[in-house]
């Protein structure tokens, strides 16, 4: 018979260590992840939109697998600056992660009608529609007058534009789109 030198107990106790190491990597991760979605979440409340971002962003490489309020939240912060090229990419990535999220579609819509971009805008409000939800019912009817207001607002102010050489009058440069004088 052969005798045991404890070599198996060594290997036990290795993969033991291993498994407590691994585990204590895992909780700092989430640790780090859940502290910079709340300094994220602060900062976008406070309005300090850069800050937001940089947190969102930081929350998001934190994320194993892409999470839809990190990306909804750093898309806000996106758009708020300007950069809605950006936001839409990461709207687009938690629309694939959470697809029946109405405040997704919702936000898309929205950046679409700024952007004048009303077809895609109106296939986020027939996703919202299809939700059949009470919120996601009211976003799509938001969406739907955003829409409608854009668009009459665009055709009056490019009819404008074609009888007035002038440009638009100072009286409606406030409600109309292109009414900054900047023609």
């Amino acid at each position: 018979m052969k005798k045991h030198t404890g070599g198996f107990m060594a290997l036990l106790v290795a993969i033991i260590a291993i498994a407590a190491i691994l585990g204590s990597g895992l909780l700092s991760v989430e640790a780090l992840k859940k502290h910079s979605i709340e300094k994220g979440l602060a900062a976008l409340a406070t309005g300090d939109l850069r800050t937001a971002v940089e947190k969102f962003e930081k929350a998001a490489k934190y994320s194993f697998r892409p999470n839809a309020f990190i990306l909804l939240n750093l898309a806000k912060a996106q758009a708020a600056l300007g950069d809605t090229e950006k936001a839409i990419e990461n709207l687009q990535k938690a629309e694939s992660a959470a697809p029946s999220d109405p405040d997704i579609k919702y936000e898309l819509g929205k950046i679409y009608i700024n952007e004048k971009n009303y077809g895609a805008a109106k296939k986020e409000i027939s996703g919202l529609e299809a939700l059949q939800t009470d919120k996601a019912d009211r976003y799509a009817q938001e969406l739907k007058e955003a829409v409608q207001t854009g668009t009459v607002k665009d055709a009056v102010g490019d009819f404008l534009k074609k009888i007035l050489p002038e440009g638009i009058p100072g009286i409606l440069k406030n409600v109309l789109p292109g009414g900054d004088g900047n023609e």
